[in-house]
């Protein structure tokens, strides 16, 4: 059956101030977003203004929070969020990965994970480039950038 689909010639919001550099990865928790760029740091920040006028775009924000990276420095690291918007999971240029719970302050990994992918010398050389929750977040993937994908089980407790 035909949809119709609106047409939309002006965004609602606009800014390069939140990040220095190229985003790569960004997502919705409710009215906020969560982003990440080349500085080792994942934000969570709030768009403010007047989201309704298409006069003339927003850019002012508020950050909430930073979720501090290791070696997290080059483009084209995404990070994946469960599906409940409670689980944050992002890799690292050193087969690392880091998963974070968005209600806790202050904000650190409750888990850190090796990738598996060691390389020379015993050192992790792969890039984890992304990460994806399953639906019930019981299972998280990562993907480096040496075609393995690893799979870790029963990543949260349930009893919290």
């Amino acid at each position: 059956r035909k949809v119709n689909v609106p047409m939309v010639q002006f965004p609602t919001y606009v800014t390069h101030k939140v990040h220095k550099h190229y985003v790569d990865c960004v997502m919705w928790v409710g009215d906020l977003l969560l982003s990440k760029s080349l500085n080792d740091r994942i934000l969570l920040w709030e768009p403010l203004g007047d989201r309704e006028s298409l006069a003339s775009p927003a850019h002012d924000y508020t950050v909430l929070e930073e979720y501090l990276l290791e070696h997290c420095g080059i483009w084209f690291i995404r990070f994946g969020m469960d599906r409940s918007r409670r689980l944050v999971a992002c890799g690292n240029e050193r087969g690392v990965v880091s998963i974070f719970r968005l209600d806790d302050i202050p904000s650190r990994p409750f888990c850190v994970l090796s990738s598996g992918g060691n390389g020379k010398n015993g050192k992790d050389d792969c890039f984890v480039r992304q990460c994806a929750f399953s639906y019930d977040g019981a299972i998280l993937l990562a993907v480096d950038d040496k075609s393995c994908i690893v799979q870790y089980e029963k990543v949260v407790d349930e009893t919290n």
